[in-house]
């Protein structure tokens, strides 16, 4: 600029252009909800979209209505998980609207999870949710353990007549039995 003056002012316009953002899905946790061996059963207003155990509910900031889905081969791996209202999804599985039936198999093992995507359930599809267009949450169940009973099983020894069995602590009759 001649003079050390400034230039006039101008205008810029950035024109942004929305996306339709993906649903969040937000782990759960249902902890000692279920016994050893038994059944949790869910209803949508108790099942992974709504449930706000750790965290908040999974939500759309659009609003827009969602659907969530199980994540194969993430779960359960100690019991089974189906839709209650859709048998035909087949195991694993959990229903659209995040209810679902998850059944211990009764192992001592108390631990399980399984994963779930949230998706949109109409066009247009979220555009920031990678490849997929989803994204993805972890459940969480810990089974409140149950005092088993203790199994017998059968056990044979041989003995000569006028002799005495004597058995040393890694062979006695409990070796075998089960807690």
């Amino acid at each position: 600029c001649v003079g050390g003056g400034f230039s006039p002012a101008i205008t810029v316009t950035i024109n942004i252009t929305p996306i339709d953002n993906c649903p969040v899905a937000r782990p759960d946790s249902y902890i000692d909800i279920v016994n050893e061996g038994g059944t949790l059963t869910r209803n949508a207003a108790q099942g992974v979209i709504q449930w706000t155990t750790p965290s908040a509910v999974d939500s759309d900031i659009e609003g827009d209505a969602f659907i969530v889905e199980i994540k194969p081969g993430s779960g359960p791996f100690r019991g089974t998980l189906t839709c209650p209202s859709q048998p035909g999804l087949g195991n694993p599985a959990i229903c659209p609207d995040g209810s679902f039936t998850y059944v211990h198999n009764g192992s001592d093992n108390l631990n399980d999870q399984f994963s779930y995507y949230a998706r949109d359930n109409v066009a247009p599809f979220c555009a920031d949710g990678g490849p997929n267009n989803r994204t993805e949450a972890t459940v969480s169940i810990r089974v409140k353990a149950q005092n088993d009973c203790p199994i017998a099983m059968d056990d044979a020894y041989t003995v000569n007549e006028n002799e005495t069995l004597t058995q040393t602590e890694n062979e006695n009759v409990k070796v075998k039995d089960k807690e």
